[in-house]
């Protein structure tokens, strides 16, 4: 084995005590023909999450620990690119945020060798099986497919399903992405994964090896879903990142940007909302939407104004609609 670090494993935590040692575990497990480090920032957890990783960084060399003395989320730090990338010493970044894991022993060893054989690649990600962030039960499943496969910006686009704790990408790649788009976003994977389909192939393994939690209370999911004034908000900001990325890459991807907005103005309509109309890929997007997916908008919004809300699952590749009672806290 060769023990020269080729991969750099990059967490972020927060309060995340009852998760942080199947993740630590996931990471430490892996069998591979070289070596790897594993860098975690915690933001200032009080719940005991920091004993825990404390606790492992002195047991194995390869985990270095970052901390807070207090929180800094409310900044909107972009913790990946600002504190664990600069430290970062590997080839290629992999990443799993506090509350996801990684199942397979051979998930690294898997994407590297494909990378490392394919150096077009700028992004090799796979599927994950998804479960509940409360009782753990089997949801489904989250990826492209049932097959392996090359992806564009478009399928990014048009279908975001992709587990942040699937992701491989070379170090040099984060660190340029992290320098050009430096504008705000409302999440970290996205515009990271749909920078790297502008700048290489993305190829896709139909296999799980990793866990994604949905709705773990605390999270930016099960946020959005408890406040509806955040989800609105959520999806403006969404519409804004579109906008920032259609500037920085000169409208070349402007396409693609729209279909990706069509489903968060086809939401913010049906909840009532129309200030999407000011953002230039929202208006767009709005302009495009099919006879179809206006009555869509339609539907969710008489269930708005009847005192319901709606929320959309789309794992295994069925997508599913569910009618709630709005919570407008």
């Amino acid at each position: 084995m060769n023990n020269e670090i080729l991969v750099s494993i990059l967490s972020i935590t927060y309060n995340q005590v009852k998760y942080v040692k199947e993740m630590l575990d996931g990471f430490l497990n892996q069998e591979t023909d070289f070596g790897f480090e594993i860098l975690i920032h915690d933001d200032a957890s009080t719940d005991g999450t920091i004993d825990i990783l404390r606790e492992y960084e002195a047991k194995n060399s390869c985990v270095h620990i970052f901390t807070e003395k207090s929180n800094r989320f409310s900044e909107g730090i972009n913790y990946i690119n600002e504190f664990l990338l600069p430290n970062a010493k590997g080839k290629y970044i992999a990443i799993c945020e506090g509350d996801d894991y990684w199942c397979a022993r051979d998930k690294l060893q898997k994407q590297v060798d494909y990378m490392e054989s394919h150096p077009s690649c700028s992004l090799c990600t796979h599927s994950a099986y998804v479960i509940s962030g409360n009782d753990g039960l089997l949801l489904g499943t989250m990826g492209a497919g049932s097959a392996d496969r090359s992806l564009n910006a478009l399928d990014l686009a048009k279908e975001w399903h992709f587990p942040t704790a699937s992701f491989l990408f070379k170090r040099s790649d984060a660190l340029s992405y992290a320098e050009k788009w430096s504008f705000k976003t409302p999440v970290g994977d996205f515009p990271r994964a749909f920078y790297l389909a502008t700048v290489g192939d993305v190829f896709f393994l139909a296999e799980e090896m990793s866990v994604y939690r949905f709705g773990t209370p605390g999270s930016w999911t099960s946020l959005n879903k408890e406040d509806e004034r955040r989800l609105i908000h959520g999806g403006l900001s969404w519409l804004t990142m579109l906008d920032n990325i259609n500037k920085v890459t000169d409208r070349q991807f402007e396409n693609e940007l729209i279909e990706n907005g069509k489903s968060k103005v086809i939401r913010l309509r049906g909840r009532g909302n129309t200030e999407f109309k000011k953002r230039y890929i929202g208006n767009l997007a709005f302009s495009g939407l099919s006879i179809m997916q206006r009555i869509k908008y339609l539907i969710l919004n008489l269930c708005w104004t009847l005192g319901f809300d709606f929320q959309r699952q789309a794992w295994s590749g069925n997508r599913q609609w569910r009618i709630v009672r709005r919570n407008s806290k």
